[in-house]
């Protein structure tokens, strides 16, 4: 365990490469990277770690396989690799590429846009999870919340200020928000979603479905995607919609809702083999969220699951 340590960066770990089942909490660092700083992180626990400017979880490096919970305003600063993690409490910045990741209760209640090196409490007009970060591919978001401090409703769940956001077979539900995403002043930078579900996600006071809604609408394309229907989702230009099926607010695409995995898919479900296939997922070892092959007898199934039958058990009757 690494807990209750002080460092200028790196709180609890600096530069190490092999971080491997360990519990990483209650960390400080008066500059980045509360828990760990620049290191290679799997299969661990960073938890309530805090810094004074970025990365109060991990900054820089590659984590895999690990918890990250309520760690400051900015979970992740800046790393290379998110594979296999789940994020509750912040979200990301300003990193490139997360994959089969879990963003459970994210929210920026506290975190207001504007300077990051004073997250405490200062004015700014945007709130937003997560920053400039560029490609999301086999993630589930669920019940992650974007408010601003002062009730303002321009809202966020993603921000792009200098980089294309590409999304990749991602599943949204219950998530509130005034925009899926927006360009930070307005900026021509293209957001991407591929292969991905919304479903009963809410405009950010509660008081309506809003599955799809982007700022700068123009430069939002939606390729082989599922989405509910309501007067927020004609905010994207239906001219940038390919392959787009929308339904009814209260119609279940076929999730299981089960414990483990809610958002797996039924036989039956819609979103079986509606997908796009992409080129990494014919890449050898390619895995959905739950890690079972991306492609199955030539389908691509919509969002985070690649429906996966699991035969029951045989009995054979001696007479």
């Amino acid at each position: 365990m690494v807990v209750s340590n002080t460092a200028d960066y790196g709180g609890g770990v600096y530069q190490c490469t092999n971080v491997v089942r360990s519990t990483v909490s209650f960390n400080y660092a008066s500059e980045n990277g509360g828990g760990a700083y620049n290191s290679v992180v799997s299969n661990s626990v960073l938890e309530a770690n805090i810094c004074a400017k970025n990365g109060h979880g991990v900054y820089g490096g590659r984590t895999y396989d690990s918890l990250l919970a309520n760690n400051g305003k900015i979970a992740a600063y800046s790393a290379d690799v998110l594979s296999g993690c789940e994020f509750t409490g912040s979200g990301v910045w300003s990193s490139p590429f997360m994959e089969r990741c879990l963003f459970n209760h994210v929210s920026n209640e506290v975190y207001v846009a504007g300077n990051v090196n004073h997250p405490e409490g200062y004015s700014g007009t945007v709130s937003y999870c997560f920053d400039n970060c560029l490609k999301f591919r086999n993630c589930v978001f669920s019940e992650c919340y974007v408010k601003h401090l002062t009730g303002s409703y321009n809202t966020a769940l993603f921000q792009s200020s200098s980089n294309p956001l590409t999304v990749e077979n991602c599943t949204f539900v219950s998530n509130y928000w005034s925009y899926v995403t927006r360009n930070y002043n307005s900026a021509p930078v293209s957001a991407s979603f591929v292969n991905s579900v919304f479903f009963r996600n809410h405009y950010v006071d509660g008081s309506k479905i809003s599955d799809m809604r982007a700022q700068n609408s123009g430069y939002v394309c939606l390729t082989n995607c599922v989405i509910g229907k309501d007067e927020y989702t004609s905010a994207v230009k239906e001219e940038n919609w390919h392959g787009v099926q929308t339904l009814g607010t209260n119609y279940n695409p076929g999730f299981k809702f089960d414990a483990e995995h809610p958002y797996a898919l039924k036989y039956y479900s819609i979103l079986r083999g509606g997908g796009l296939p992409i080129d990494w997922m014919l890449e050898e070892g390619a895995v959905d969220f739950a890690g079972h092959p991306r492609i199955v007898n030539g389908a691509v199934d919509i969002g985070a699951y690649q429906y996966w039958y699991e035969p029951k058990g045989s009995r054979i009757i001696l007479r």
